[in-house]
């Protein structure tokens, strides 16, 4: 981890708590470089989080439920992109972490659904947002 700081990969704030006004002041700081047209965010015990990123870089939030229903779409054009190769994580060393461990599954009894699974490691999408098309 630390190799990723001192890459500028993460940031590293101190302390054993999350700063939320770091992740504010570059969700902000990403807002004013890029054009992020909306975010989703997880509902379960989002939503100090939910209030607050709107006020602080008038972003567009969508609830996002962290269910397979909730997460197939996302998925499903996930996989169609890796297919496709019409993405790129830009020599992102925690994207192609949290890619290295990433399983797709489907419910028991359903074809349409899908959704992220490893049952040795709880792999985290926070690291796929760098990922982008080209």
């Amino acid at each position: 981890m630390s190799q990723w700081a001192e890459g500028g990969w993460i940031t590293v704030t101190p302390g054993d708590v999350i700063d939320y006004d770091a992740i504010y002041a570059d969700i902000a700081a990403d807002c004013a470089t890029f054009k992020v047209m909306a975010a989703g965010y997880d509902e379960w015990s989002g939503e100090p989080v939910r209030q607050a990123i709107p006020k602080k870089t008038r972003l567009d939030l969508a609830p996002i439920p962290q269910t397979y229903r909730g997460l197939t779409y996302g998925m499903t054009e996930l996989m169609a992109l890796t297919k496709s190769r019409g993405w790129s994580h830009h020599a992102n060393p925690v994207a192609e972490w949290c890619f290295a461990r990433l399983r797709f599954a489907t419910p028991p009894g359903t074809r349409t659904s899908c959704g992220p699974t490893n049952p040795t490691v709880r792999p985290s999408a926070s690291g796929l947002m760098p990922c982008r098309p080209p």
